[in-house]
C-alpha cells in the first residue's frame, strides 16, 4: 500500500480547501535549521504575524512577480520616509524573489483562546503551500518599529500563497503534528527538504499563539508553520551581527542586493517552483511577469 493511501484509508478524508479562507496567520523561524541559515534566534513565544487573504491562490498555476512601481507602492504603505529615501540611495526597487515551502493548518471549527486552556483542539486540516515571499521589503523591516509589518508586506501581494485545492482532514484531531515530508522544487531541482517533525513548536501551541492573536480561531483560519532550510536569501549570523552593528536600514538592503545580483537561487520570472509534502500531494506555479 502507498504512502498516500496508508495516510487517508481509515485515517481521514480529501476534502477541498477554502476558496477563501478568513485570516492567515503564519509562524516564522519555526525550523531549527532554517533559524540557523537565516542567522536568527527561535522566538520565544514563536513569531507570528498575518498574510493577506488576496495572496491565497488555491486554482491557477501562474504568479506574477511584483514590478518596482508594486513594491514601491508597498513600501509607501508601509512607511512612506523609507520608502523616498530607497529611491533616492538605491534607485528602483528588486523584488528578490524566494520561495518558502509550508505544511497549512486549515481550522475547521471555531474556538477560542481560552478553549485552548482545557485542552481542546479544533477540527483541522492539512494541505501544502507556498509562502512566496518579496525579500526586499522584509529586509526593510530590520530594525522598523514593526518588523512584522514588513514581513506581511512582502508575503502579501496577490498570489503569494499558493496552496493545494485539497486537504486532508483526519477523524480526529491529532495530539500532534502528522509527520509529512516537505520538499521544495524549482525548475526541477531540489532547494528545501525537510519533514514536519521537525517542527520545532507542537501542534497545540501553533494553535493556541494564533487564537491569542484575536482571542480565537475561526472555521476558514489558516495557519502557515513556517519552512525548513534552503531558501534563496540566507544571512550567517556573524553577518547578521555585522549589519545590526554598522548598517542603517537602506544599508543592509543594499548588502543584500550585493548578495542577490550575484546569486541565481532567487526566483525569475519562467521558474517553476513545486512544493511536494508525500500524501498530502504537490503545488506547482510558474512566475511570470
Amino acid at each position: 500500500m502507498s504512502e498516500t493511501s496508508e495516510l487517508h484509508a481509515g485515517l481521514g478524508e480529501l476534502l477541498p480547501v477554502p476558496e477563501r479562507p478568513s485570516r492567515i496567520w503564519a509562524l516564522g523561524l519555526s525550523y531549527e535549521d532554517h533559524i540557523r541559515e537565516t542567522g536568527s534566534g527561535r522566538g520565544a513565544p514563536p513569531i507570528v504575524f498575518s498574510k493577506d487573504v488576496a495572496s491565497w491562490l488555491p486554482h491557477g498555476d501562474a504568479v506574477r512577480i511584483p514590478s518596482s512601481a508594486d513594491l514601491a507602492q508597498r513600501l509607501r504603505t508601509l512607511e512612506p520616509d523609507i520608502a523616498a529615501r530607497v529611491g533616492e540611495e538605491l534607485g528602483p526597487l528588486l523584488p528578490m524573489m524566494d520561495y518558502e515551502g509550508e505544511i497549512a493548518i486549515v481550522v475547521l471549527e471555531r474556538i477560542t483562546s481560552r478553549e485552548f486552556g482545557h485542552g481542546k483542539l479544533p477540527r483541522v486540516g492539512f494541505a501544502v503551500a507556498n509562502d512566496l515571499t518579496a525579500r526586499s521589503i522584509q529586509v526593510l523591516g530590520e530594525g522598523a518599529v514593526d518588523p512584522l509589518a514588513f514581513w506581511r508586506g512582502a508575503k502579501s501581494f496577490p498570489g503569494f500563497l499558493p496552496v493545494s485545492p485539497r486537504m486532508w482532514v483526519p477523524h480526529g484531531t491529532p495530539a500532534v503534528m502528522p509527520d509529512f515530508p516537505l520538499v521544495t522544487y524549482v525548475n526541477g531541482r531540489s532547494r528545501q527538504t525537510g519533514r514536519s517533525r521537525d517542527l520545532v513548536y507542537s501542534l497545540p501551541t501553533m494553535l493556541e499563539v494564533c487564537a491569542e492573536r484575536s482571542g480565537e480561531l475561526d472555521a476558514g483560519d489558516v495557519i502557515l508553520t513556517g519552512t525548513p532550510a534552503g531558501v534563496a536569501f540566507q544571512v550567517t549570523a556573524w553577518k547578521r551581527r555585522l549589519a545590526n552593528l554598522f548598517l542603517n536600514r537602506i544599508g543592509r538592503l543594499g548588502a543584500a542586493y550585493r548578495a542577490y545580483v550575484g546569486s541565481s537561487d532567487f526566483l525569475q520570472p519562467g521558474d517553476v517552483v513545486e512544493v511536494e509534502a508525500g500524501p498530502l500531494g504537490s503545488r506547482r506555479v510558474t512566475l511570470t511577469v
